[in-house]
């Protein structure tokens, strides 16, 4: 399926609460997605979106792969279970024999909460994913990782993860770059066939928005994170090295 432009809100299902997809690419652009619930407590959940391969939601073998790309959207005040769930804003699964890859671009994530992990974001079992250009902020999660928990190597760059409750980040053998990062001295992830993550390029300082309490997170003049992305990255529109996170200044 492809979405563009839509309001997705006050859904509600055992898993998917906003958008359920499954042995499908799906590509979501310019969306808004808030306040949709999933209630399963197990290890399912995608309060905002929900993408799997064939069987997932009934602990079967898959028989797909799958792509979903997520773009310019905002995804924000959605609910993944209450004792448990995973991902609140996302949650993509995978089986361990078939891949399944995801984009996240340009992207707000915040508000969000899962019953145990994954708050923003969570990924199960064998998902490439790449976070570019986004924020997961002011997510939380029951257990641990309020704003992301992945079961297999992610790349995240030009990106801000801060401000969320917990604030630990499990990713299996990930690579971090030009980024900024809250305590990235407390990201984790062996396991699963893959290493600890790798750190390159972090800034663990303040992101400083200019209003947090009121969800603005447009960067203050003066925050670390302008000018501060890969110097390889394309630039921002004002001919500048390109900021972290996914409003430019």
């Amino acid at each position: 399926p492809i979405m563009f432009g839509l309001t997705i809100q006050n859904g509600h299902s055992d898993v998917g609460g906003g958008i359920f997809i499954e042995a499908a690419n799906a590509y979501i652009s310019n969306c808004l997605i808030k306040n949709n619930t999933s209630t399963n407590n197990s290890w399912l959940g995608g309060g905002g979106i929900y993408h799997a391969q064939t069987g997932m939601n009934d602990y079967s073998w898959g028989q797909n792969t799958g792509f979903l790309s997520v773009e310019s959207c905002v995804i924000s005040h959605n609910k993944a279970g209450t004792s448990g769930g995973y991902g609140g804003g996302i949650y993509i699964g995978g089986m361990s024999e078939l891949d399944t890859h995801a984009i996240i671009k340009n992207t707000l994530i915040y508000a969000n909460e899962a019953g145990l992990k994954g708050g923003g974001v969570a990924t199960l079992l064998s998902v490439e994913i790449k976070v570019i250009n986004s924020t997961i902020s002011k997510n939380l999660a029951g257990d641990a990782n309020g704003g992301f928990y992945s079961e297999s190597g992610n790349e995240i760059i030009n990106s801000i993860i801060y401000h969320n409750d917990p604030v630990n980040i499990y990713d299996c053998g990930a690579a971090f770059r030009y980024s900024n990062i809250e305590e990235a001295s407390t990201v984790s992830g062996s396991g699963w066939d893959c290493g600890q993550p790798t750190l390159d390029n972090i800034i663990t300082l303040d992101p400083k928005f200019v209003d947090l309490d009121n969800n603005n997170f447009t960067l203050q003049a003066g925050s670390p994170c302008i000018d501060a992305g890969d110097p390889n990255s394309e630039l921002d529109p004002d001919g500048t090295v390109a900021d972290l996170s996914l409003i430019h200044i």
